[in-house]
């Protein structure tokens, strides 16, 4: 089924909830199970770590869900009570700040432990014959990002993906790092 028609089917059966906690309810039924809380669960325990998500307590969410939309969102910026009832514990510096994931160190990774891959796998004749890369530019771009006058992890991380990806599903051929494992 497609995204849009589910999430018509979610909002027919909310009850005529407000804008708010409509889209509460579709990413409580749809991106949280199906993206987020997947993703935790397999990135846990792949190293046997047992997670949880705390706010997510059944307890909770039923009582958030009563809570008028009116003083979740305040003045457009969210989280309005949790702030408000942390706000004695928390500096404000933290209860301010934008909203942030959990970055992966990539930009160092790719001038230590990953340097050497990095550079094998992107310089590689079999890389440069495909001829999608300027290999002047991927030289200059690894020595920018190796002499960290600019990160340029996004894109090495971009074209390693590629290249890994041209090698297993075009080349036929395992990975670099499939050989290594």
């Amino acid at each position: 089924m497609s995204a849009p028609r589910r999430f018509e089917q979610l909002l027919a059966g909310g009850g005529g909830l407000d804008a708010v906690s409509a889209l509460q309810y579709i990413d409580m039924e749809t991106y949280l199970p199906d993206d987020i809380l997947a993703k935790v669960d397999w990135t846990s325990m792949a190293i046997s770590l047992e997670s949880r998500v705390l706010l997510l307590d059944h307890r909770l969410l039923e009582f958030v869900a009563t809570i008028p939309s009116s003083l979740k969102l305040v003045g457009g910026a969210g989280k309005h009570i949790l702030k408000g009832a942390m706000s004695s514990r928390l500096a404000a510096d933290i209860l301010t700040r934008r909203k942030m994931g959990f970055g992966v160190p990539l930009g160092a990774w790719f001038r230590n432990e990953l340097h050497d891959m990095t550079h094998d796998l992107l310089l590689d004749p079999r890389t440069r014959q495909r001829g999608i890369f300027r290999p002047s530019w991927v030289e200059g771009l690894l020595r920018t990002h190796d002499s960290a006058r600019r990160d340029c992890s996004a894109r090495l991380w971009a074209m390693l993906c590629l290249e890994l990806w041209m090698r297993r599903w075009i080349d036929g051929s395992p990975s670099p790092v499939a050989r290594a494992a």
